[in-house]
């Protein structure tokens, strides 16, 4: 907390130094952006580390002036303090990065939390450990230790202040002491006086909000206590709204949010307060609105709201999470919707009304939406809102409009697509809609168009970041999924050249070549399944190709599916034999297959075990079946003893002078997807800044035995259909009617909750199990050599 009375947590994943605001909504895994989007940041850059903790704000006298007015975090990872200060736009801070405050030699500090003592001292919480995280290694690993805990106390070589025994303290002395510089000390200060004192201080804390001599700080403290006593009178309260104090103007309203009920004259002091010239007191009188809602209060926070400067965004948020729960109210909603408002107006009541739950509210979006222009952004943010909340007998007149809007925009049109069907599927709906469809069907075969050239990103600037490249192409790649699919589930016969096209075409990504041939087989196999098989067999397209046409074909409602896989199994390299039983273990014919093909070494014995479908085979097999798998595994290493082997031959081999740039390169295109470092990439899985603190051998047994041991919140889950259709992913988050998961390519599906028959926790975490079959060794090497220089 800093002297106005602002809130700040460190977030280990996110940003390091949040700002918080009452009620707003802040980054999590998995958690989706709501409407008004999350809470604005005060950083933006990274310290570069993933285990933040124990943000402490320093503004005390015992360190000098340059240390004071700043933030401190420990660092768990990179074993360091570090220090930002933080600037004002508006009532939006800005955090500056400073030289670390302390670095340690020492690779056990572990700076789990910091706090100001009342002697003006920083003091820090050392976990002092070998290991870093609860992932790193299983919880017990005998390098955990478990004694040696150390508490630091860090002074400056100068005065100190000396603590105080306010448990002896007179009430003179106390209020003395609500104008430390230390918080600490003003805080104990003050709980002393309200919690020991009581009503006896009363009279003497009221003196001291009238003494002119008196300070902000110990005016502040005063106030807050005479709250605490319920002793603050309005007259009092109304005058330290009008202070030329900002500190005391600023807490004044803090404390007016805090009342339960607010009377026509305290909503008024909020109302003047709002539209105060000092930012920081807006915000103070903007969260009262937060807290108290009020029909009157729409048109004042719309009006303040439309004025506030763009670079004031912590200001902006407040004033529209207040919108937002005035507009929650039923009452409110219904007379607001039924008023007249100006253009601008009904802008700022539209991005409020995307967090209101409310057919009212979609309403009123639709309305404006066929009414005003609205940037393409806030248009998908609005017909989300619309699809899932809008009575149903208007969803046809809404998917009419938005055709003809977008008609020559294929890809406008597909967002707005699925963000529809979003909306839909998370109330519960049908989701393939005849309309839907035939909107779909209408714009889908743009996608399979010119392909034979590969389109270029429109950059800026001459170097596009290749983030950005990468989102570039994985549109692109969606986008072709998305004609595949619409061709495979209502027989789309005009796509079938498009779809020919696709397959053959080797600048497309793997996923939506695997899906065309999967689409040409549910739409004439008789035509295209020689294609298709000649394309799995086809010894001059990439493995990897090779392997998720395997994958996607066995989803394919084709009857000779398994036996074309059957086919290219014997002779397949093991990559790929592994992806067709990864097939074969969802089907009775394809466990017989794979058992037969073990049983005449058409396949080594050994791919029966692989991790990444072994647990679903086992849990079907027959007792027959299982006593066969038992006689063909018998005797061979277990996987543990496999993957150690592997993992110290690498390490044995490993060149201590790798090509960095070819690991970052192998970074981008094998981890990223999943993991981000700096800011770069996905964040399905945990991000990896000051990942190289962990060391070569836990690197190695990571990304060579990656289920080794997982965290919880990383373990799998695999779902079983009502179609008997078995899909596996990362649980997400729900969305009403919907569950949000993210598969092994980092890309988020959803499965409607009616359409699920089963679902099982797996043991096993979505990263994927081959990496020592799929990174070659040099690669491999280049790429623990990339992730120990991230520290």
């Amino acid at each position: 907390v800093d002297d106005l009375g602002y809130l700040y947590s460190a977030d280990c994943h996110s940003m390091p130094i949040y700002q918080t605001i009452n009620q707003g909504d802040y980054p999590h895994f998995g958690k989706k952006a709501p409407g008004l989007g999350f809470g604005p940041q005060m950083m933006d850059y990274q310290i570069g580390s993933t285990a933040l903790s124990g943000l402490a704000y320093y503004n005390g006298p015992a360190f000098p002036e340059e240390y004071r007015k700043s933030f401190y975090s420990g660092d768990v990872v990179a074993s360091r303090v570090s220090r930002n200060t933080v600037s004002y736009e508006g009532s939006t801070p800005k955090a500056k990065l400073e030289k670390d405050f302390l670095v340690s030699e020492d690779p056990w500090f572990r700076p789990v939390d910091i706090k100001i003592g009342p002697d003006g001292a920083l003091y820090i919480a050392d976990f002092y450990n070998r290991i870093i995280g609860h992932y790193e290694v299983p919880l017990d690993h005998p390098g955990r230790d478990r004694k040696s805990g150390r508490i630091w106390r860090i002074t400056y070589k100068g005065e100190n202040t000396k603590p105080v025994d306010w448990s002896k303290a007179t009430i003179d002395e106390l209020l003395e002491g609500l104008g430390s510089s230390t918080f600490s000390q003003r805080m104990m200060a003050s709980n002393r006086l309200v919690d020991y004192n009581g009503s006896e201080a009363v009279g003497p804390l009221k003196n001291l909000i009238k003494d002119n001599k008196a300070s902000s700080e110990q005016k502040v403290h005063a106030l807050w206590a005479l709250k605490r006593l319920n002793s603050l009178s309005q007259e009092e309260l109304s005058q330290a709204t009008k202070s030329e104090d900002q500190e005391v103007r600023v807490h004044a309203y803090r404390i007016l949010a805090e009342f339960e009920t607010l009377d026509q004259n305290q909503r008024a002091l909020a109302l003047e307060g709002i539209r105060h010239v000092d930012p920081h007191t807006q915000r103070a009188a903007a969260d009262v609105f937060v807290r108290h809602p009020h029909l009157e209060n729409i048109k004042p926070i719309s009006t303040v709201a439309q004025g506030v400067p763009a670079s004031d965004t912590h200001l902006t948020y407040t004033l529209m999470l207040a919108l937002r729960n005035h507009l929650r109210e039923p009452e409110i909603l219904n007379a607001a919707v039924a008023q007249t408002w100006t253009e601008s107006e009904t802008k700022v009541l539209m991005d409020a009304l995307t967090d209101v739950p409310s057919p009212s509210a979609s309403e009123f979006l639709y309305a404006n939406l066929k009414k005003y222009d609205s940037p393409s952004e806030r248009t998908v943010v609005y017909l989300e809102h619309v699809g899932r909340f809008i009575p149903e007998a208007q969803l046809a007149q809404v998917i009419d409009f938005t055709k003809e809007k977008f008609k020559d925009d294929a890809p406008a049109q597909y967002t707005l697509y699925n963000t529809i069907q979003t909306g839909i599927g998370q109330r519960g709906g049908a989701r393939n809609k005849k309309q839907m469809t035939d909107w779909a069907i209408s714009f889908a075969g743009d996608f399979l168009k010119n392909l034979e050239t590969k389109p270029q990103p429109i950059a800026d600037q001459p170097s596009a970041h290749a983030d950005e490249e990468y989102e570039f192409y994985e549109e692109i790649s969606r986008q072709q999924v998305f004609a595949a699919q619409i061709a495979s589930e209502n027989k789309v016969v005009a796509y079938e050249s498009g779809l020919q096209n696709l397959l053959n075409t080797k600048w497309a990504k793997n996923s939506a070549r695997a899906m065309a041939g999967k689409a040409l087989l549910d739409l004439n196999p008789g035509k295209n399944v020689a294609l298709v098989e000649s394309k799995l067999n086809d010894n001059d397209e990439e493995l990897a190709f090779r392997e998720e046409l395997a994958r996607t074909v066995g989803t394919s409602s084709y009857s000779g599916a398994i036996s074309l896989l059957n086919k290219s199994l014997k002779d397949a390299p093991s990559g790929l034999q592994a992806a067709i039983a990864s097939v074969f273990v969802n089907s009775p014919e394809g466990r017989a297959n794979l058992l037969q093909a073990a049983k005449e070494g058409s396949i080594p014995p050994r791919t029966l075990m692989d991790r990444r479908y072994n647990e679903q085979l086992l849990s079907n097999l027959t007792p027959s079946q299982k006593k066969q798998y038992d006689d063909l595994t018998s005797g061979l290493e277990s996987m543990l003893e496999e993957r150690e082997k592997l993992i110290e031959a690498r390490l044995a081999r490993f060149d201590p002078k790798p090509n960095l740039e070819t690991g970052k390169a192998v970074f981008m295109n094998t981890c990223s997807v999943c993991h981000q470092i700096n800011g770069e990439g996905g964040i399905i899985g945990p991000q990896l800044d000051g990942i190289g603190n962990w060391g070569r051998r836990a690197l190695a047994e990571k990304m060579l035995d990656p289920n080794r041991n997982i965290s919880q919140a990383f373990k799998t889950y695999t779902i079983t259909l009502k179609d008997g259709q078995v899909m596996s992913g990362l649980f997400r988050r729900n969305e009403g009617e919907l569950e949000v998961y993210a598969n092994n390519t980092g890309q988020e599906f959803t499965v409607s909750k009616n359409d699920i028959k089963d679902k099982k926790v797996s043991q096993y975490t979505l990263m994927p199990d081959n990496f020592g079959e799929s990174i070659s060794e040099e690669d491999f090497d280049a790429l623990i050599g990339f992730l120990l220089t991230q520290k």
